[in-house]
């Protein structure tokens, strides 16, 4: 499910046969720059990734803020195509965080957990 939960079945013989699927979150980017932006996974511990589901890469500034809006990271890059760009999150204490991505025409944000 999109909680991250998984779905067991019992094989034919001994084991269970697990299916799971990366948790995420995934923005639609606006009129003026098409396709999509995943962050997964969500939760997450250590590592969050954004990777772009569209044709051409695409300049952003990335920024991560706790809840009370205070920014933590602050990042200028250029995404790629099926590509994943990692942020490293290990240092954050546990909690609720935005993820804030911002392009020549659109301003997009998703809430990231930290377990």
């Amino acid at each position: 499910s999109d909680e991250g939960d998984l779905a067991c079945a019992s094989a034919a013989g001994p084991g269970t046969i697990v299916e799971s699927q990366l948790p995420s979150s995934t923005i639609e980017l606006g009129a003026g720059e098409q396709g999509e932006l995943r962050i997964f996974p969500n939760p997450a511990d250590d590592l969050i990734y954004l990777a772009l589901d569209a044709s051409r890469e695409l300049p952003v500034s990335i920024q991560l803020f706790t809840a009370d809006g205070r920014l933590l990271i602050e990042q200028e890059t250029t995404l790629l195509p099926n590509q994943a760009l990692p942020i490293d999150i290990a240092d954050l204490p546990k909690g609720i965080y935005f993820v804030q991505v911002t392009t020549a025409t659109d301003r997009v944000s998703a809430k990231v957990v930290v377990e």
